[in-house]
């Protein structure tokens, strides 16, 4: 009959073996096998990778602008907290609270923010240094202006998106002619959409609530919508668009837009900006002023993303 076995052996290095069976008669099988070792293996080649756009340390963030007049609500506020100081002059035009006569101003504020609980909380400061009128003598110079200080925490981070809550105060410290010494509540929401580092929108819509003891309160409603684009790793631009509204009060009742432009420039952890701007109806050339020119300078601390 036929027979079938299977015969297991060590494995071996390249070449001949020699396989015999044998009884008590003599030998049944008796031949000379070839051993071939195991294929060479090939190195894995690495995979193409795809080639991603350069990403870097200094995400934008909106614009501050800064007009004439005081601007219940029309701050713009990034949605992500951050640590820097630094520093805002600008100059421009507007009238007095009459709307009688031309004043200018020069104005010299400082800025701070401080990110706390990694992220999760800022608090932020504008202290203005100097608030004048270049025509007027020199003994007038040295008056401040509004100081503001704020508040904010962000509620929704998500593929890009930054949604935050925040609530300034503004004290109506400066000396200058105003029709109400109000002190404001600004509580509000900011929203910023960032796409690779390169392209950052914001918006913050805010209600500014004008509180005075002889008078009803104001309120005023504060939207900024911002844009920035960075060029190239050192330098970007952006636009702003300013929206306010009057909603209450006999003298209230008003839609002011203004329009500013920003060049920005970015040396590490230095910030340097370069803004301008002004009103694009009466009432926003009445109430903000009619041009703003000036420049912002930052240094940033920490991660910024």
């Amino acid at each position: 009959g036929h027979y079938r076995g299977v015969l297991t052996i060590a494995a071996l290095p390249h070449g001949r073996a020699v396989a015999r069976l044998s009884w008590a008669g003599g030998d049944l099988v008796d031949r000379t096998l070839q051993i071939e070792g195991p294929a060479p293996q090939k190195a894995p080649q690495p995979s193409p990778q795809k080639r991603e756009s350069p990403t870097w340390d200094r995400e934008p963030t909106p614009l501050v602008s800064e007009w004439v007049l005081p601007s219940p609500g029309l701050r713009p506020i990034r949605a992500r907290p951050l640590t820097f100081v630094g520093f805002t002059t600008h100059v421009g035009a507007g009238r007095d609270a009459a709307g009688d006569q031309r004043r200018r101003t020069l104005r010299l504020a400082f800025h701070g923010e401080l990110a706390l609980l990694a992220g999760r909380l800022g608090l932020d400061i504008d202290l203005p240094w100097l608030a004048i009128d270049p025509g007027v003598n020199s003994a007038q110079r040295n008056k401040f202006g509004d100081l503001r200080l704020g508040l904010r925490t962000p509620v929704l981070d998500r593929r890009g998106v930054v949604l935050a809550v925040y609530l300034r105060s503004l004290f109506s410290t400066g000396d200058f002619g105003r029709p109400r010494n109000d002190q404001w509540l600004e509580p509000g929401l900011a929203l910023d959409w960032r796409w690779r580092d390169r392209l950052l929108l914001n918006t913050t819509q805010t209600l500014a609530i004008g509180l005075n003891a002889e008078n009803k309160p104001l309120l005023t409603w504060g939207s900024t919508y911002d844009a920035i684009v960075r060029v190239v790793r050192w330098f970007s631009l952006g636009t702003e668009l300013s929206l306010q509204l009057g909603l209450t009060g006999p003298d209230n009742r008003y839609v002011a837009v203004a329009i500013s432009g920003l060049l920005r420039f970015d040396l590490g952890r230095f910030r340097l900006d370069l803004f301008g701007g002004g009103g694009l109806n009466p009432e926003a050339r009445r109430r903000l002023g009619e041009f703003q020119l000036g420049l912002a300078f930052g240094l940033l601390f920490g991660d910024v993303r």
